[in-house]
């Protein structure tokens, strides 16, 4: 494991939220899940990173109210599924 040492304003940490003790894990997250959200790392690796099995990385997902990163083409390829559904 690596440790990064960035700095940063005395205020940053109050004011992005990152007060107390958990202030290192809450930025761990913050980042796993933007490059998820971005979709530069899948799911599989999120959970990894997080140390977190991957039903609990879902359930994370769903508590946050994030979703899935979908490309256009995957959205008009679920689209066109769902409409043969109907």
């Amino acid at each position: 494991m690596i440790v990064l040492k960035i700095p940063v304003s005395d205020e940053f940490p109050e004011v992005l939220g990152y007060c107390g003790g958990d202030a290192p894990r809450a930025m761990q997250l913050d980042l796993v899940l933007s490059a998820y959200v971005q979709g530069r790392v899948s799911a599989g690796k999120s959970a990894e990173l997080l140390s977190l099995k991957r039903v609990e990385f879902d359930m994370l997902l769903r508590e946050k109210q994030l979703y899935a990163p979908f490309s256009p083409e995957e959205l008009e390829r679920d689209i066109a599924w769902a409409a043969k559904s109907d």
